[in-house]
């Protein structure tokens, strides 16, 4: 029950410590330089090397962790996270500095609005393995409860903690509404009760 809660804030940690977000596989078009604030481009490919090179760097866990990203996934989330936010976005945040060079600014500090949180949360998913991630993070929910709890109980549970659930808690940490832990939580612990 409490794993799908550890799965969350893994996956929370794994976009905390890249300082640079969750994006998909698609680069845009756009051609720009690295001043301007359009997402790709050869002017932003420095900036998608060394956003790639801080998640590879800040990786932790054995190499079977599903929140694990090897090259692939982190030049997917690289290249995502500046096409889909653009330099400028993410120079507003706080996270790059006006020559498109990273920052210190840990995405805890920063407060996304929820759209762009959510963006950053569909495309963190979909780097990490896509429909074969999500059903990574389902599996840890159905084998976190016990074969010998009620019915009623596990489908409350269920009902509560999902993968949803789960985008819905990073998306709220992210946007700095961080009490969605918190009443995922409760919501689970008023399940048991029943």
């Amino acid at each position: 029950m409490k794993k799908m809660l550890i799965c969350a804030v893994s996956l929370v940690a794994a976009v905390t410590m890249t300082a640079c977000g969750s994006s998909h596989n698609s680069p845009s078009s756009n051609s720009s330089s690295p001043s301007s604030g359009s997402g790709g481009g050869s002017g932003n490919d420095a900036l998608k090397a060394e956003i790639k090179a801080k998640i590879l760097a800040d990786q932790t866990g054995s190499a079977s962790d599903p929140f694990r990203m090897d090259a692939a996934k982190a030049d997917c989330t690289a290249n995502a996270i500046v096409d889909t936010l653009g330099a400028d976005k993410l120079r507003s945040y706080g996270l790059i500095t006006a020559d498109n060079k990273l920052t210190n600014r840990k995405f805890t500090t920063t407060h996304f609005s929820t759209a762009d949180a959510t963006t950053m949360v569909d495309v963190l998913f979909q780097c990490l393995g896509g429909s074969t991630f999500t059903s990574t993070i389902q599996h840890e929910i159905e084998a976190g409860l016990p074969a010998t709890m009620p019915s009623s109980v596990r489908t409350c549970i269920e009902s509560k903690l999902n993968v949803a659930a789960v985008k819905n808690v990073i998306i709220a940490e992210l946007s700095g509404h961080g009490t969605a832990a918190a009443e995922m939580d409760a919501s689970i612990t008023a399940c048991m009760s029943k």
